[in-house]
């Protein structure tokens, strides 16, 4: 009798055992599953997929406010500024009028800013201005869902604001 309560509890306890390493196995799974989730961010090219809201509505803020200061030179002045560089200095001396002055950094493709000017709209971040018409654009060709990640299902082009 006392063999088989012996056998019995050593297969018990290796059931138990097995059952306890699986246990463990799937907590770790799925630990590094979110451990990845949290610090892996594909780099499929130049932009950052892992962007937050915030930078992308900080940016699309800073469009506005440098398309209404495009129209107040132009009010003033009547023609476009010849460039971002031209308005943005523009804006500072007529900052005693009320004026906000711009910072011209868009926040998207990096996290310090990115005040490129190009008159190509190629999507290689930055502004893109044409000085003819006076139209500021993002210069991001990629959707919004491409750089706030899975999480966003927008199909916004930000050169498209």
């Amino acid at each position: 009798m006392d063999a088989r309560i012996t056998k019995q509890n050593t297969n018990g306890a290796i059931k138990l055992t097995i059952l306890k390493v699986l246990l463990l196995l799937v907590a770790i799974l799925l630990l590094g599953m979110i451990a990845a989730k949290l610090f892996y961010r594909p780099q499929a090219s130049t932009y950052d997929p892992g962007v937050s809201k915030e930078r992308c509505l900080g940016t699309k803020a800073e469009l506005a406010r440098i398309r209404s200061a495009v129209k107040y030179y132009y009010q003033n002045n009547h023609s476009y500024p010849n460039s971002l560089a031209e308005l943005r200095r523009y804006t500072q001396e007529n900052q005693s009028k009320g004026f906000m002055p711009t910072d011209l950094k868009e926040h998207i493709t990096t996290d310090e800013g990115n005040g490129q000017e190009s008159v190509v709209l190629d999507g290689t971040g930055g502004w893109y201005y044409d000085k003819a018409k006076g139209k500021v654009k993002l210069n991001i060709t990629k959707p919004v869902k491409y750089y706030l990640g899975p999480t966003i299902s927008a199909e916004e082009i930000p050169a498209d604001w």
